[in-house]
């Protein structure tokens, strides 16, 4: 039985090992705490002498390195969710919250028909002080 080659890495080589990214991560956000500047997925790119879109790949990779990644963009999420739970605007709150899951909309479900025969000469005729009412409420119901 032949045996297989060993395969080859393909692509370019990584910039670079999980250590060197470890160290260059935690000087970034040493950095952050230092200037009192926010910590974001770009600048940790940046700091890493990478693209944002290459960073993100390398959050994929199933070795020590997409570990290192993994971890340093969980301790950025960390830092985004405190800013936006501290804010005094609640449009940051929100707009978390709906990524797990939250609305902010009514549903508003109607079931039953309505038996209404309009050929019918023995049914009672809507006055249009009826029909202003019934209009009001339907348009209500459409502006919530």
């Amino acid at each position: 039985m032949a045996k297989k080659a060993a395969k080859k890495p393909t692509g370019r080589p990584l910039k670079h090992s999980a250590a060197q990214a470890q160290k260059l991560i935690d000087e970034y956000f040493q950095n952050c705490q230092d200037t009192k500047t926010p910590c974001t997925i770009t600048g940790l790119a940046l700091a890493l002498d990478t693209s944002r879109q290459a960073l993100c790949n390398w959050i994929e990779r199933p070795d020590e390195l997409g570990a290192v990644i993994k971890r340093a963009k969980v301790r950025v999420e960390n830092y985004v969710e405190e800013l936006l739970l501290s804010s005094r605007s609640p449009g940051g709150p929100i707009f978390w919250l709906k990524n797990f899951g939250w609305s902010d909309r009514q549903e508003l479900n109607l079931s039953g028909g309505m038996d209404v025969d309009v050929h019918d000469p023995g049914r009672e005729k809507l006055t249009d002080a009826d029909l202003k009412r019934v209009l009001a409420i339907l348009r209500k119901t459409e502006g919530d």
